[in-house]
């Protein structure tokens, strides 16, 4: 995923804590990291954070989470002692685990508060891409009458609700077809969605870590922006609240459908052209005929964004009249990302494009659109 607009930027965190053994040795041997295993019989799945650089003082923070949930528990370190205070999905203390480490395996026993219910705790070592791996797997797309004649369904996905939230906050789509890559556009869909998944996951937890509450808003949607031929435009929106300041992003992403690929559209252009960047960019004769053609699209109330907004061919996709430049705003400017958008039509683009951009009018043109 293209990071830039205001493209979010991914926090993926795995956030970890290391355990304080009852000795040294015992503590060496347990590595920061991902543990998968089990509080009695119910799995679980923990994230253990080094100690913090600041003081020795300071409390080890980490999470995990039970089954295949979607809400992380979080893990604060009472003092510096081998127990840790267990925060339930309402940052309410919810029990504590006494753990130590051998052979990088943790070895304890949860307990409640009232000290009533006790379990043990078995975790050993594990990759640490496979924190999300357990609860993706119970993420699935929900199934919904497909309209005559569509070219995509959206679908909110099914499984344990994200944290913050009581409604479904991850929207993804998937596409209709006969062409061969529809099937590979599809899954390419899909992992783009866990991905950002993954990422509001971190998001809420550091939030939640940092200020001991949901954060206020977290979401991420896929929609079917258009065809234009043998392409596929898909827009991805993001909102994500870490503890910094609201972050928006929206990424307009295009897939060709005859071999599923998603496509660089500034292979579109001559490489002279789209090997530049800023200033040099702008002293090219195609800038300053985006520059020109957009001072003339935009409405009055919009002058500050286009101003402020810069262009380059890694954000260009196709319409079915033209290509479409779209302008990267700096923070300030998020909320006013779709008005300084340019339009050109092909022909007046015909100088400045490769011989790949000039396969791709063809096959736009060619083609009529669905």
């Amino acid at each position: 995923m293209k990071k830039p607009m205001f493209r979010y930027q991914k926090f993926v965190v795995p956030v970890w804590f290391c355990i304080a053994g009852a000795v040294n040795a015992q503590e060496s041997s347990c590595d920061p990291g991902v543990y998968v295993g089990k509080i009695g019989n119910v799995p679980i799945t923990m994230a253990l954070d080094p100690t913090p650089e600041k003081s020795l003082e300071e409390r080890r923070v980490g999470s995990m989470y039970y089954r295949v949930s979607m809400v992380d528990m979080l893990l604060k370190q009472e003092s510096m002692q081998p127990i840790w205070t267990e925060f339930d999905g309402d940052n309410k203390p919810s029990g504590r685990i006494t753990l130590t480490c051998h052979d990088k395996q943790l070895l304890g026993e949860w307990h409640s508060l009232d000290g009533k219910k006790r379990f043990p705790v078995v975790a050993s070592r594990s990759p640490e891409d496979e924190y999300n791996a357990r609860r993706f797997s119970a993420l699935k797309p929900i199934k919904t009458p497909k309209e005559p004649q569509s070219r995509s369904e959206a679908f909110p996905v099914t499984g344990p609700k994200i944290q913050g939230s009581d409604e479904p906050v991850i929207r993804g789509i998937q596409l209709f077809g006969t062409e061969p890559g529809v099937a590979k556009v599809n899954r390419l869909l899909w992992a783009d969605l866990l991905a950002n998944t993954e990422s509001i996951l971190s998001c809420s937890l550091e939030f939640r870590q940092r200020f001991g509450e949901n954060p206020p808003a977290l979401g991420f949607e896929q929609r079917f922006s258009h065809a234009a031929g043998p392409y596929v435009v898909v827009s991805s929106h993001s909102g994500f609240e870490c503890g910094y300041g609201m972050r928006y992003g929206v990424e307009m992403a295009t897939y060709r459908l005859t071999d599923g690929q998603k496509v660089d559209s500034s292979q579109w252009f001559k490489p002279e052209l789209h090997a530049l960047w800023k200033k040099e960019w702008r002293t090219t004769p195609l800038a300053k005929l985006v520059l020109r053609v957009g001072s003339t699209q935009m409405h009055k109330d919009d002058v500050a964004c286009f101003e402020a907004a810069e262009y380059r061919l890694s954000d260009v996709y196709p319409s079915r009249e033209g290509f479409v430049f779209r302008g990267i705003v700096p923070t300030p400017f998020q909320f006013c990302q779709g008005a300084v958008d340019v339009s050109l039509p092909y022909d007046r683009l015909a100088p400045f494009l490769s011989a790949e951009g000039k396969r791709a009018v063809q096959a736009i043109q060619k083609m009529p659109n669905r």
